[in-house]
């Protein structure tokens, strides 16, 4: 075998090109190195030559005659074998000369590369079929595509006495465990994504709100200074400006509730979020009104409310219900809970809570109830913690519906008769009794008092309270309080339709009035007050009320 000394390919011995680049190959040496290949007669093998120098010229030999050939002798039957010479006596193997360079062997210039071995372009639309891959070969898992979140796939039942497998350490999505491994660290919360406000920004919404609600309570409350405005004026003056309120910080919410502000309204059920919502507000407010009517011995519910609706006519009722059971509920939840709470919770739980309680309590402008209101609203923050902002405004629904049902009980509700040392007083649903430390301005203690429509009170004393024996000398000695001033129309008689004649006394201070009724009933002195705070409404109570005194009937033996 031969190599081509130009790209390394074995041919053999008679080739006389490369079979791949086509490069001629030099005439084949002797098969002996530095002779020349001659076949001799006989048996055909080659017999050695002297060496031909390519330096010095060759000259032509002279002809040799033939010999004669003598006639081969006969061998003997028996041939000893010729002696074998020791191999110490063994002569040197001749070595050859190296062969001369052979002057084909000069490298010849490349040939052009061969058209036929270049590869031929696929024809148009074919598609090469894909190589099989080698036995024992194992693709890679391919990588999941951008965005796909993946289903968790069920692990396989263990083998029996194979150990329990791992669990997943570390953060998990809301969407459950990512099928491509396990993330040892949280991602950082981003509010934005998440659909809630930054914190500065629900904080500042707050504080514009809280600030708004100030300026009108400051408002009602400069008006409420003035006497020669009627209440009942300024009591429709303070629900327009709760209404303004509401409307106002409404309206402010919702230009900030864009589609990258979400709401979280919570999971699961709608109508069982609701039911325990309802359920919580109003067992805690119906708990809250048990205590305090125990303590008073008469049904109490929130004093604003009551105020509010004390006219007792349908457009105050409906109007200041609407107000407590739809636009409470409904913006301050959201204020304080859906935005504020859920903007500073990823801070840390707790502190949301308690700052949107307290937030919650400003809001109220009560300094004696601001612990009331603070706990109220921490535990309207757990409701929302829990189950949502659906369910927290639902508990903010039931806790204010139990208190305006039961201020309109008061308001609608029938006539209560009192009882007192032989006198007999029946006052409208309105009135509710109150503690005998009233505001009434008289040095003398009242044995009864009932607070009725915008604040106006009635107190009822006895003769062991005025001291008294004579009904004239009693009539004389009624003089009012210096704090009430305005001027007095001086002692008249009154007829009562089941006592007979009484002494009467007004005294009128711009558009407030007091009236002072003395008469006898059953042998005992009585002095009745009135201050009607500017109501008409409780002015027409009052009427009603003196109407009504008569002696207690006599109890049966």
């Amino acid at each position: 075998m031969r190599t081509c000394p130009q790209c390394g390919t074995a041919a053999p011995d008679d080739a006389q090109w490369c079979g791949k680049c086509f490069l001629p190959f030099a005439p084949a040496p002797s098969t002996q190195a530095g002779f020349n290949a001659v076949v001799m007669p006989g048996d055909g093998r080659p017999a050695p030559q002297a060496p031909v120098s390519p330096q010095a010229p060759v000259s032509p030999q002279a002809p040799v005659a033939p010999a004669p050939v003598a006639p081969a002798p006969v061998a003997p039957a028996f041939v000893a074998p010729a002696p074998v010479a020791p191999a110490s006596m063994a002569a040197p193997a001749a070595v050859a000369p190296p062969p001369p360079p052979n002057p084909y062997a000069t490298p010849l210039p490349a040939p052009s590369p061969n058209p036929y071995a270049a590869p031929l372009p696929p024809p148009p639309g074919y598609a090469a079929p894909p190589l099989p891959p080698p036995p024992g070969y194992a693709a890679p898992p391919l990588p999941p595509p951008q965005g796909y979140a993946g289903v968790p796939l069920p692990p396989p039942p263990p083998a029996w006495g194979a150990a329990a497998p791992l669990e997943r350490v570390g953060w998990q999505s809301p969407a459950g465990p990512s099928p491509w491994g396990p993330a040892l660290d949280a991602p950082p919360s981003d509010p934005v994504a998440e659909g809630r406000l930054l914190s500065g920004r629900a904080l500042a919404i707050v504080a514009i709100s809280i600030g708004f609600g100030g300026v009108m309570q400051l408002v009602v409350y400069l008006l409420s200074r003035d006497t020669h405005l009627n209440p009942d004026t300024l009591i429709r003056t303070a629900i327009v400006a709760t209404l303004l309120v509401y409307a106002v910080v409404g309206a402010l919410l919702v230009s900030q509730i864009t589609p990258r502000v979400r709401l979280r309204w919570g999971e699961g059920s709608a109508a069982l979020r609701v039911g325990i919502g309802l359920a919580v507000g109003s067992g805690l407010s119906g708990l809250l009104l048990w205590i305090v009517s125990s303590a008073r011995g008469h049904l109490s519910p929130d004093p604003n409310v009551l105020l509010m609706m004390s006219t007792g006519d349908a457009g105050h009722i409906i109007v200041v219900t609407l107000l407590t059971c739809a636009a409470a509920p409904i913006v301050e939840e959201t204020l304080f809970r859906g935005l504020l709470l859920e903007s500073l919770r990823q801070h840390q739980l707790g502190m949301a809570i308690l700052v949107s309680s307290m937030f919650f309590a400003v809001w109220h402008f009560n300094p004696r109830g601001a612990l009331y209101y603070t706990i109220l609203g921490a535990v309207l923050a757990g409701v929302y913690v829990k189950r949502g902002l659906a369910a927290s405004m639902a508990a903010h629904f039931g806790f204010n519906g139990v208190l305006t049902v039961a201020a309109i009980t008061i308001v609608l509700g029938p006539s209560h008769t009192y009882d007192l040392n032989g006198l007999q007083l029946t006052a409208p649903g309105t009135w509710s009794q109150e503690a005998t430390d009233s505001s009434i301005p008289l040095d003398i203690k009242p044995d009864l008092v009932l607070q009725g429509p915008d604040a106006a009170e009635v107190g009822v004393f006895s003769h062991a309270a005025t001291g008294s024996d004579d009904l004239s000398q009693l009539s004389q000695t009624i003089t009012p309080s210096p704090g009430l001033g305005g001027v007095s129309t001086g002692p008249q008689q009154v007829q009562l339709p089941h006592i007979g004649m009484a002494i009467e006394t007004t005294v009128t201070a711009g558009s407030k009035k007091a009236e002072f009724v003395v008469f006898q009933s059953g042998g005992e002195d009585f002095l009745v007050l009135f201050a009607d705070n500017g109501s008409s409404k409780a002015d027409g109570d009052f009427t009603k009320m003196l109407d009504s005194v008569q002696p207690s009937p006599a109890p049966v033996s």
